[in-house]
C-alpha cells in the first residue's frame, strides 16, 4: 500500500517491506534495538513475518520498519498456544489470535520514531480489518523509547518463562483508527456527501440533478434505508439500502444454492435463530472454490439450456417514490432483456435479504467500510443477507473484499456481479483448533458436497484414530469453530517432497528457501469452510501454518485424466483465491549412465504425475489481490489463446473472476495421455501435455464448446452455436488457422483435363461425410483413432489418402505406420505448391524423408488437384477420389481421406467477423496493440494481419512463436487491467509492428522412424540456398550428413555475431530437446568455443558432444538469468576506481571511432576485463553453481579438490 503525509518536513511513502529493504533496515539499528527485540536475522525476519511495513522518503531513503506475527516473541513453544498464557489477565481477555497480532521489530531514523511509530500503526489498523489489538512482549524493565511508551500501554501482566520476567503491552486499534459511528442519515446530510459522490462520479448529478440525494433520504421507509458514517458532526460516507429485491431474477442467474437462495429456511422463519443454531445448520455447504473451471457443451440444432422472456427488474417496483424507482432503473437500466435459464432451482422459505442500492464514501475512511454493514443489519435485524450488485468493470472497492463473490450460472447474461454478506459473517469469535472425535458427525454434513469427501472423511478419522498414515506420515487436521459448531476443516501432512518442488516449480519466486527448515513445508490435502465464512478463508489460512508450526503450504490439482485415490487424497480446496499458483520450471534432460554418481539425487530426478501447484506463506496471507472482474472472452484454444490465459492466471498478484474459454472441443491437454495420438501432427512445442497439466486451465477458465456464429458489438455479446449469448467486455479472437476441407474442382476427369484449366474454390460448402477427416488438434486425431478402431481399419485391405505436402501430411503417415497400417495402403498426394520451398527447407532432410516413404512403400503421387469424390450412396461415405494432374487424371479408391491441402479460417468465425464489420483483408487486420478497428476485441495469431499502414505485408503472426505471440497480447491487455502498471503514454515515432524474440520450433516424427527437429530465428519463407550464399549468414556447423541412420544428422546455425540462430536434427535415436532447445540465442564461446573446435575438427558428432557434462549448467533454466547478471556486471564495473568510465562504455566508445578492433586494443580490453571485470563474474559463476548445486552436482566447487 502507499500513502503520503507529513512527519516533520519529509514526505514519506508507506509499503510493504521487501526483502532488498534488508541492509538499509540494519542501518537504523540503535542500541535499544537489540534489548527491545532481542538479536534479529533481518531477512528471516522479514520473510516469515505475516506483515512487514517499511516507511521511506520521496528519496527511498529508509525512514522506519516495522515487523508483526501472529505469536509473541519470547519462546518457540507459545506459537501454538500463546492465549492460554495471557487469559487471566481482564485487560487482555478479548484478545484471540482472530484480532490479535504482536510486534517483533520496529526501528526507526533518529529524530523522526515518534511520527513513524504513529503512521506504521495506522497503517498496520488499515490494512487488517479485524485485528483489534497490537501487543508487544519484553523482558521486565526494558527501556522502550518515548516512540513506543506513546505507542503501548501495559497491562499488569506478567509471565515467568525461562528464568525471565516479561510483560505485554497492548495497543488499541481505536487510538489509530477508530470504529467508524453509523447512523441514519438526515437531509441536512446532503451537503455534506454531495461533494463525495461527485469525486466518484458525476454521472448521477448529471442524470437526477443538483437534489437527488436529499430526495433519497426523504423517500425512507420500513422498506428503504438510508445510514452515514458521522465523524465529529460530518457526513463522510452514504449507504443506501432496500428489502426490495426480486430474488427469482439472481436465483435464476446465479448460484445460490449454498446460500438457499436468500430465504431463510422454514424451519426458522416464525423464529429468531438465537438457541445456539449455526450457520453451517442453516446453510448448505459448498465445495466449490472461489474460482472453478464449469463446461458448456452447445450443439449445432439443439442446446441443453432453455431462457426465457426478458426479466424485470432487479428491485421490485411496488414500494418507494419516484426519485427510488428513478434510481433503480439508472443503477439496473441495462439488466433489461437478459437471458435466464428456464430450469431455476426452488427454495423453501421466506426471502431474508437486504440490498445496498448506493454507497459511497470518502476514501480516507474506506478500510473501516465493514462497519456499514454491522449497522445495516442493526436497521434490518431480522435478515440474514446483505448483497450488492457492481458493474463488471468497476474496480473492486474495500467493502467488497469482506463480501463472498456469488459465481454466475454459466450463461447468464446478468450485466453486474453479484456480491453477498450474511449477517454470521460479522462474528468476531472465529477460532481454531485440532479436530476432535465429536467434530465429525457435523464434519460429514459440512462436507456432504465436496468433490473427494470420502477422502477427506477417511484422513480425518486416520488422525482421530492415529495422527498418522499407515506409513508414519504425520496428519494435522483442524476445525474452524464459531460459536462452539465447526464451521470449516482442513487436513495437512508435512511436504515429502519439498526437494522435487523446488526443483520443478519456481517456489522462489515467492520464499527465500535457505530461510526455512524442512519441517516447515506442509501438503494442504483438504479445505473446506462454509461460504458464508470465505472472508475468513486467510485467518484460517494463517491459523493453520501457526498451529501447525509450518510457514509454506502446497497444494496440487491434478489433470483430469488422473485418479485420485488413497496416494493422492486431495480433495477441491475452497482457499485457492487466496493462494498462489506456481510456474512449472523447464528441465534438464540428464544422461544419467554417463553421469553416474555425479547425477541430481532421485528425489530431483523422481518421476511423479503432473499437476499444476498453489502455494502460500505468512507474508503472502496479508497480501491483497486485485480482482478482476472484467468479463474477458478467449474464442479459440490455439497456443496463443493458451499462451495468453496463462500469462493473465499466472499473474501473482491479480484475480480475475470472468474468464471464458470458446472452442469446439475445450481445453486442450484434457484427455488421458496416448504417445501415438500425439504422433498424427507436428508439434510447435509451445505446449506439450506436461505443461497443460502444470497450468490447469479448467480450475481457473470456464468452457463453452462450440462455435462463434455472430458477434454483436453494440451490446458486446457473441453467439454461440445457434442462439447462446455469452456477454464480453474483451474479446479475444485466437481462433488460428485450421486445415479445412478440401475443395474438389468439380470437373469431370473423363474428358482429361488438366490442371491448368481447373480453378480450385475458395471454400468447401458441400455435404461433409463420416469418413474425410481434417486433423488440427488432439481432439481431431482421437476422434480418428476412434474411427480406425471401430472400422477394424488395421484388418481391412483398403487404403487412406492423405491429400496435402505440408510437415502434418509427413507425420501423419509415419503415425498411420505406427499404428500398423501397412505402407502400401497409404497414398500421399501433394498438389501442385504455391512455393518452390517444400516444408523442411533443407535438401538433406527432404531426401532422407522421400527415402524412408520408398522404403516404407507409400505411393506419392505429386501435383494432382482435387477434382471429385467418388460417394458410396448406401451410407454416405467416400470410396474413392478423382485427380487432375498436368497430363492424365487420376483415379484412386480409398476408404479414408485426409485433409492437409489448406490452411484458413474457419468459416464460421470468418461471417461473425465479417457480418460484426471488423476490417477483413485476407486476415483480420489488427494494429501494433494486437486491437481491431472495434477498442474492446483483440486479435492475434495467424488468423491476423497487421494494417497496411505498417508496409510489413510479409510479416504476420503465422511467421512467430505463437506463446510469444500470446504472452504479448496478454501484456498489452494487462497494461489496461492491471493498476499497478503504468499506462504507456501514445508513441510518437511511427507506429511499427511488435519485436519477437522467441524461436519457432517444429518437432515431430517422420517416414523412416526420423525425429525431426527444428527450431530458429523468426523469418521469412526464403530458400536455405539463397539464405546461405548472403555474405553475412555466419556458419554453418553439420554433424552426421552422410551417416543419419546410425549417427543422426545435426545443423548448426551460427550467426555473423557467433550467436546460435537454427538447429535442425533429424535422427532415429533419442533427442534431448528440452536441452537443444536451450541452445539458441547463446553465444559460441558458452557452448566451450564450439566453432574453433569444429573448425580444427574436435567435434564429429554434435549429440554426443552436447551430451557431455560440461554442457549441463547451459541447459539450465536459470542460465539466462547468470548471462544477464553477467551483462550487468560488464554494464556497471568501472574500468578505473578514479573514472566513471565502465567496461561496456569503453567497448561502444572504441567501436564509435573504428569497426573493428586492432590487435592492441584487444590486447588492452583483456587486460581491463581482468581488472575490472574478472573476479566479480568468476564470483557470480560460483554462486550461479552452488545455488542450483541441486541440479548441476556434477560441477567441482572451490574446496571440493
Amino acid at each position: 500500500m502507499a500513502s503520503t503525509s507529513n512527519t516533520g518536513e519529509l514526505d514519506i511513502n508507506v509499503r510493504r517491506t521487501e526483502i532488498s529493504d534488508a541492509t538499509k533496515i540494519m542501518q537504523l539499528f540503535n542500541s535499544s534495538t537489540e534489548k527491545i527485540f532481542g538479536r534479529v536475522n533481518v531477512v528471516h525476519l522479514i520473510e516469515k513475518s505475516v506483515l512487514s511495513i517499511t516507511i521511506t522518503d520521496d528519496q527511498e531513503t529508509m525512514i522506519g520498519q516495522a515487523s508483526f506475527y501472529d505469536y509473541p516473541n519470547i519462546q518457540s513453544h507459545v506459537v501454538e498456544r500463546w492465549e492460554d498464557l495471557i487469559i487471566s489477565n481482564p485487560k487482555l481477555a478479548h484478545c484471540s489470535p482472530l484480532n490479535t497480532l504482536f510486534l517483533h521489530h520496529f526501528v526507526a531514523l533518529e529524530g523522526y520514531a515518534k511520527g513513524v511509530a504513529k503512521e506504521i500503526f495506522k497503517t498496520f489498523f488499515n490494512a487488517t480489518p479485524y485485528v483489534h489489538y497490537c501487543l508487544l512482549s519484553v523482558k521486565k524493565g526494558t527501556a522502550m523509547g518515548d516512540s513506543l511508551n506513546e505507542i503501548f500501554s501495559p497491562t499488569g501482566f506478567i509471565s515467568k518463562l525461562e528464568g525471565s520476567e516479561y510483560e505485554i503491552l497492548i495497543c488499541h486499534r481505536h487510538d489509530h483508527c477508530p470504529t467508524l459511528h453509523i447512523r441514519p442519515a438526515k437531509v441536512e446530510d446532503h451537503d455534506d456527501l454531495v461533494p463525495i459522490f461527485n469525486r466518484q462520479s458525476e454521472v448521477l448529478k448529471e442524470t437526477y440533478g443538483d437534489y437527488f440525494l436529499a430526495e433519497l433520504i426523504e423517500a425512507q421507509n420500513e422498506n428503504n434505508k438510508c445510514i452515514v458514517v458521522d465523524v465529529k458532526g460530518t457526513a463522510v460516507g452514504f449507504m443506501s439500502l432496500s428489502k426490495n429485491v426480486n430474488i427469482d431474477i439472481l436465483t435464476s442467474c446465479f448460484e445460490l444454492s449454498p446460500f438457499n437462495g436468500l430465504r431463510r429456511p422454514p424451519e426458522f422463519s416464525n423464529a429468531e435463530n438465537d438457541d445456539g443454531k449455526q450457520a453451517s445448520e442453516t446453510e448448505e455447504p459448498t465445495d466449490t472454490p472461489a474460482k472453478t473451471s464449469s463446461t458448456i457443451t452447445i450443439g449445432t440444432d439443439t442446446s441443453d439450456v432453455h431462457f426465457k422472456s426478458k426479466l424485470a427488474d432487479v428491485y421490485d417496483d411496488d414500494d418507494g417514490n419516484q426519485c427510488t424507482e428513478n434510481l433503480k432503473y439508472f443503477l439496473l437500466q441495462d439488466i433489461k432483456g437478459i437471458d435466464r435459464a428456464s430450469s431455476a432451482p426452488v427454495y423453501q422459505g421466506t426471502p431474508s435479504v437486504i440490498c445496498i442500492q448506493l454507497y459511497c464514501i470518502d476514501e480516507k475512511y474506506e478500510t473501516r467500510s465493514l462497519d456499514f454493514i454491522t449497522a445495516a443489519f442493526d436497521f434490518f435485524p431480522n435478515v440474514d443477507y446483505c448483497v450488492i450488485t457492481v458493474p463488471h468493470l468497476v474496480p473492486e472497492f474495500p467493502l467488497l473484499q469482506h463480501f463472498t463473490r456469488v459465481t454466475p450460472k454459466p450463461r447468464s447474461t446478468f450485466p453486474q456481479e453479484l456480491y453477498l454478506f450474511h449477517h454470521y459473517g460479522l462474528i468476531n469469535s472465529m477460532k481454531v483448533r485440532n479436530v476432535k472425535v465429536e467434530d465429525v458427525e457435523t464434519i460429514s454434513k459440512l462436507v456432504q458436497n465436496t468433490t473427494g469427501k470420502d477422502m477427506l472423511l477417511r484422513d480425518i478419522n486416520l488422525y482421530n484414530m492415529a495422527r498418522r498414515d499407515p506409513d508414519g506420515t504425520d496428519i494435522k487436521a483442524y476445525v474452524a469453530v464459531c460459536l462452539n459448531q465447526p464451521v470449516g476443516v482442513a487436513v495437512i501432512r508435512k511436504e515429502e517432497n519439498i526437494e522435487y518442488i523446488r526443483s520443478h516449480y519456481n517456489i522462489e519466486d515467492f520464499i527465500y528457501y535457505n530461510h526455512y527448515m524442512r519441517e516447515e513445508h506442509g501438503h494442504l490435502h483438504h479445505f473446506v469452510l462454509n461460504p458464508i465464512y470465505s472472508h475468513f478463508s486467510k485467518y484460517f489460512i494463517q491459523e493453520i501454518l501457526r498451529l501447525s508450526k509450518k510457514n509454506a503450504i502446497y497444494y496440487p490439482i491434478y489433470p483430469p485424466y488422473v485418479q485420485l485415490n488413497e496416494t493422492k487424497p486431495h480433495s477441491l480446496a475452497s482457499c485457492l483465491a487466496n493462494m498462489v499458483p506456481i510456474r512449472a520450471r523447464r528441465q534438464v534432460q540428464y544422461v544419467v549412465d554417463e553421469l553416474k554418481h555425479n547425477a541430481p539425487s532421485n528425489r530431483i530426478l523422481q518421476q511423479m504425475d503432473n499437476y499444476m501447484l498453489f502455494h502460500i506463506n505468512k507474508k503472502l496471507v496479508m497480501e491483497p489481490k486485485i480482482t478482476i472482474n472484467a468479463r474477458i472472452i478467449v474464442v479459440g484454444a490455439s497456443d496463443v489463446g493458451v499462451s495468453f490465459l496463462e500469462k493473465l492466471i499466472f499473474s501473482p498478484h491479480m484475480r480475475f473472476n470472468n474468464l471464458k474459454l470458446i472452442s469446439p472441443n475445450g481445453i486442450p491437454g484434457q484427455l488421458k495421455p496416448n504417445s501415438l495420438r500425439n504422433q498424427f501432427l507436428a508439434d510447435s512445442y509451445c505446449y506439450t501435455q506436461q505443461n497443460y497439466d502444470q497450468i490447469a486451465l479448467h480450475s481457473w477458465v470456464s468452457v463453452i464448446k462450440g462455435e462463434v456464429k455472430a458477434i454483436n458489438r453494440k451490446s458486446k455479446y457473441v453467439v454461440v452455436g445457434n442462439d447462446t449469448k455469452v456477454m464480453y467486455d474483451h474479446l479475444i479472437l485466437c481462433t488460428g488457422c485450421r486445415y479445412q476441407y478440401s475443395c474438389p474442382t468439380g470437373v469431370n476427369v473423363d474428358e482429361n483435363v488438366v490442371n491448368n484449366e481447373t480453378t480450385v474454390p475458395y471454400r468447401y460448402f458441400g455435404p461433409k461425410y463420416s469418413n474425410i477427416f481434417t486433423l488440427n488438434d488432439q481432439f481431431d486425431c482421437q476422434a480418428f483413432l476412434d474411427w480406425l478402431e471401430e472400422q477394424d481399419f488395421i484388418n481391412r485391405r483398403d487404403h487412406v489418402c492423405i491429400y496435402g505436402s505440408t510437415i502434418d501430411a509427413y507425420t501423419t503417415v509415419q503415425a498411420l505406420l505406427e499404428y500398423g497400417i501397412e505402407g502400401s495402403r497409404i497414398i500421399l498426394i501433394h498438389p501442385p505448391a504455391a512455393s518452390p520451398i517444400n516444408c523442411f527447407n533443407n535438401s538433406i532432410v527432404e531426401e532422407v524423408v522421400l527415402k524412408g516413404l520408398k522404403e516404407a512403400g507409400i505411393t506419392v503421387h505429386h501435383d494432382l488437384i482435387l477434382a471429385r469424390w467418388e460417394i458410396d450412396e448406401s451410407n454416405e461415405t467416400v470410396v474413392g477420389a478423382s485427380f487432375t494432374s498436368d497430363n492424365k487424371p487420376v483415379q484412386i479408391s480409398c476408404s479414408a481421406f485426409i485433409c492437409f491441402s489448406k490452411l484458413g479460417i474457419d468459416y464460421s468465425i470468418f461471417k461473425a467477423i465479417n457480418d460484426s464489420c471488423l476490417v477483413y483483408d485476407g486476415r483480420l487486420v489488427i494494429d501494433s496493440s494486437y486491437r481491431t478497428n472495434d477498442p474492446c476485441i483483440w486479435a492475434a495469431g495467424p488468423m491476423t494481419k497487421f494494417a497496411r499502414r505498417y508496409h510489413a505485408e510479409a510479416w504476420t503472426h503465422a511467421n512467430f512463436n505463437s506463446k510469444e505471440v500470446g504472452l504479448k497480447l496478454a501484456e498489452t491487455v494487462l497494461s489496461i487491467l492491471d493498476p499497478m502498471l503504468e499506462s504507456e503514454a501514445p508513441d510518437a515515432q511511427p507506429d511499427i509492428i511488435p519485436v519477437y524474440n522467441h524461436p519457432k520450433t517444429f518437432l515431430t516424427k517422420l517416414p523412416g522412424n526420423y525425429t525431426y527437429l527444428h527450431t530458429g530465428k523468426p523469418s521469412l519463407n526464403i530458400s536455405l540456398d539463397s539464405m546461405m550464399v548472403q555474405p553475412n549468414y555466419g556458419h554453418v556447423l553439420v554433424t552426421g550428413s552422410h551417416t543419419v541412420d546410425t549417427q543422426g544428422y545435426f545443423r548448426l546455425h551460427i550467426n555473423q555475431y557467433r550467436s546460435v540462430e537454427t538447429v535442425t536434427c533429424l535422427s532415429k535415436n533419442e533427442i534431448k530437446v528440452n536441452n537443444l532447445l536451450s541452445l539458441y540465442g547463446i553465444h559460441e564461446k558458452f557452448l566451450n568455443n564450439v566453432l574453433s573446435r569444429y573448425k580444427e575438427g574436435l567435434v564429429s558428432d554434435f549429440y554426443q558432444y552436447f551430451n557431455e557434462p560440461w554442457a549441463t549448467a547451459i541447459f539450465h533454466d536459470r542460465f539466462h538469468d547468470f548471462r544477464e547478471e553477467i551483462k550487468e556486471i560488464l554494464f556497471n564495473k568501472q574500468v578505473e576506481e578514479e573514472s566513471d568510465e565502465t567496461f561496456e562504455l569503453k567497448i561502444r566508445k572504441l567501436l564509435d571511432e573504428d569497426f573493428t578492433f586492432t590487435k592492441k586494443e584487444l590486447q588492452q580490453l583483456g587486460e581491463d576485463y581482468i581488472k575490472s571485470c574478472k573476479s566479480s563474474t568468476e564470483k557470480r559463476l560460483l554462486t550461479y553453481l552452488s545455488y542450483n548445486t541441486y541440479h548441476l552436482p556434477m560441477y567441482a566447487k572451490p574446496g571440493i579438490v
